[in-house]
C-alpha cells in the first residue's frame, strides 16, 4: 500500500515539476515542458531518451533519471537561447565551426554510401585467392596450407580490392572535376 501511495506522489511530484517548466497552459496534450517559446514533446524526450538509454548501458530508465533528463534538456535550451540572444549563432568562429561539420558530416555520409555499394559489387574469386596464396607462399615458404588461412585471405582481398574501388572512384571523381591550382603561388607559401 505505502509503495501505492509512494508511486502515487512521485508521479505527482514530477507532473508538478514538469508544469513548473512551462510559461503557462499549453494547448498541445502532448507538450512535456516549455521553455520561452520553444516547447518539447512528449514523443521527442522519448526518442532522445531512448536513444541515450540505447548508447549508455550504464543508464538507468528510473522516474528520477527521467527527471534528470528533462532538466538537462531544459537547461540546455536555456543556454541555446540565451546564446543566441547575444548572436553568437551569427559570429564568424561559429559559422566557420558550423560549416566544417556540416562539410565533414557530408562527406561522412557520401563515403558510407559509396562503401556500401561497393561491398555489394565486391567479389573475391577462387582465383583471386590462388593467385594471392602463391605469391605469398612464394616470398614465405613455410606459410601454412591455403586451408588454414583462406578465410583471411579472401577478407585481405576483400578489403584490398574495396579500398582500390574507392580510390578509383575518388580519382575518377577528381579527373571530372575542373581543377585549377596556381603553382607560382602554391611554391610561394
Amino acid at each position: 500500500m505505502t509503495r501505492i501511495v509512494c508511486a502515487y506522489l512521485s508521479g505527482a511530484l514530477i507532473t508538478l515539476m514538469i508544469l513548473g517548466c512551462t510559461s503557462g497552459p499549453s494547448e498541445d496534450k502532448n507538450t512535456l515542458a516549455v521553455v520561452n517559446e520553444y516547447q518539447i514533446s512528449a514523443s521527442e524526450f522519448q526518442r532522445l531518451f531512448a536513444e541515450d538509454a540505447k548508447t549508455d548501458p550504464e543508464m538507468r530508465v528510473t522516474d528520477q533519471a527521467k527527471q534528470d533528463y528533462l532538466n538537462e534538456i531544459i537547461q540546455k535550451e536555456v543556454l541555446i537561447q540565451e546564446a543566441k540572444r547575444l548572436k553568437f549563432d551569427q559570429k564568424p568562429k561559429f559559422i566557420r565551426t558550423i560549416e566544417r561539420y556540416w562539410e565533414a558530416t557530408l562527406i561522412r555520409d557520401l563515403m558510407e554510401a559509396k562503401s556500401q555499394e561497393i561491398e555489394t559489387r565486391v567479389i573475391v574469386s577462387q582465383e583471386d585467392i590462388q593467385r594471392q596464396y602463391a605469391r605469398m607462399k612464394n616470398d614465405n615458404p613455410d606459410l601454412p596450407p591455403l586451408t588454414e588461412i583462406e578465410t583471411e585471405l579472401t577478407t585481405r582481398i576483400r578489403e584490398e580490392k574495396k579500398t582500390a574501388m574507392f580510390q578509383n572512384w575518388i580519382e575518377e571523381l577528381k579527373q571530372q572535376a575542373n581543377i585549377q591550382v596556381n603553382k607560382k603561388l602554391m611554391e610561394d607559401m
